[in-house]
Formats: C-alpha cells, structure tokens, sequence
C-alpha cells in the first residue's frame, strides 16, 4: 500500500510505515549482526522487567513488614492505655477504701447542720424527692 499524499519519494519511509508486515519470521531474511542486535535488545529488555519485578516483589515485603509491625505497636500502645486507667481506677479505689465511711459522714452532717436550720431541711428534702 502507498500512501496517496506522498510525492513518490520512498527513500523518506520504510516498509514498517507504510505497509504492515506478513510472514513468518523464518521467512524473513536476517543477518547474523541483525539476529544478534534483537537478541541483545530483548535480553535487556527481559532484565528490565525482571529488575522491576524484583523491585516491586522487596517493596510490597517492605510494606507487609512495615503495616504487621505498625499494627502491633498500635496493640501494644492500646494496651498501655488500657492499662494505664485501670492502674488510676484501682488507685482511687485504694484510697477510697482507706476512708472511713463514720467519719465522712459526721463531716457531711456537721457541715449541713451548720446551715441555718431551714436552709438545711429544704437542702434534704430536695435530695430526697429526687
């Protein structure tokens, strides 16, 4: 096939641009250097893509390791917190149980007695209707 906008000048094209191959490769004429060429080509080309593959194969590892190690560490820091309120829990109940419960309440009693007397009766029934 020629191309009907060319001048006629076919030293400009190659075969490749203006008409499609056909055959078979053993049916095609191909010198020593031509062969050694595309073998050369195609060995570096096949390098290529195994380097990428290897490349792409130790950084999808890299991240597996780094998001098993991120996600433990998140276990552990959620544990510490975990532990760190029961560690305050348990310390206010220690000193809770320390407490007399007698003597907190002769001090709240004490200290509602020392309202005046009105004051005082209306504070408890408020507590006790609610």
């Amino acid at each position: 096939m020629t191309d009907p906008n060319n001048s006629g000048d076919t030293a400009s094209t190659s075969q490749s641009e203006t008409e499609p191959v056909t055959g078979t490769i053993s049916d095609m004429p191909v010198s020593d250097a031509d062969a050694n060429a595309t073998v050369g080509t195609l060995q570096q080309q096949l390098d290529a893509a195994r380097d990428k593959h290897l490349r792409l194969a130790a950084e999808y590892d890299n991240f597996r390791r780094r998001a098993t190690k991120e996600r433990q560490e998140a276990g552990w820091r959620a544990q510490g917190d975990m532990v760190r309120g029961l560690i305050d829990a348990l310390d206010d109940i220690s000193r809770f149980a320390h407490v007399d419960t007698a003597t907190v309440m002769r001090k709240l009693w004490s200290t509602a007695c020392s309202w005046s007397s009105e004051r005082c009766s209306s504070h408890w029934r408020g507590m006790a209707s609610s």
